[in-house]
């Protein structure tokens, strides 16, 4: 159970701390109930009012753990992101990554841009979505491993080369 204190990943905000939790009376602007009062951490002066019966559909969640960032760039290892040729298309689908914030997917998605950018495939708005995907990984990533924002791609390339990890036993 979320509680004050309590950092957390909100989809449209990044990282924020959960100052409160706190009644509040149905506005013009809001329903009335429970609302977490967060502060996002990389936008400061912000305050940012959550349903707190919405969690998790809202895309509010706990921060990764150092482990957990291990196993979701363990788990996309061999895999690989198919392009996609019609740029509408790609845009859509780039954008419901984005969106999603799926970590394992947001990795993917950059190590692909960064292959066409090699190749001067990337359009405009490629560019745009490459950078933010990578802005969303480095937030949390850092956040949670306590490391630079900007040594995170080398932490993740450093784990993709690694051998895979055996079960005890096997």
């Amino acid at each position: 159970m979320l509680q004050k204190g309590d950092y957390v990943n909100y989809r449209t905000w990044g990282i924020c701390r959960i100052d409160n939790m706190k009644f509040m009376q149905p506005d013009s602007n809001r329903n009335g109930g429970y609302y977490f009062v967060l502060s996002p951490v990389f936008q400061k002066n912000s305050t940012v009012y959550v349903p707190a019966d919405s969690v998790p559909s809202n895309g509010m969640r706990p921060i990764l753990s150092p482990e957990q960032i291990d196993d979701i760039i363990s788990s996309v290892k061999d895999r690989q992101l198919p392009w996609i040729a019609d740029r509408k298309q790609r845009l859509a689908h780039f954008q419901k990554i984005l969106y999603n914030r799926d970590e394992g997917e947001l990795i993917l998605l950059v190590s692909r841009m960064r292959m066409k950018a090699a190749d001067g495939a990337l359009t405009g708005a490629d560019v745009k979505i490459m950078k933010e995907a990578q802005s969303i990984i480095e937030q949390e990533f850092s956040f949670a491993l306590k490391l630079n924002a900007d040594d995170i791609g080398e932490y993740i390339r450093r784990r993709l080369q690694e051998p895979c990890r055996q079960d005890a036993g096997a």
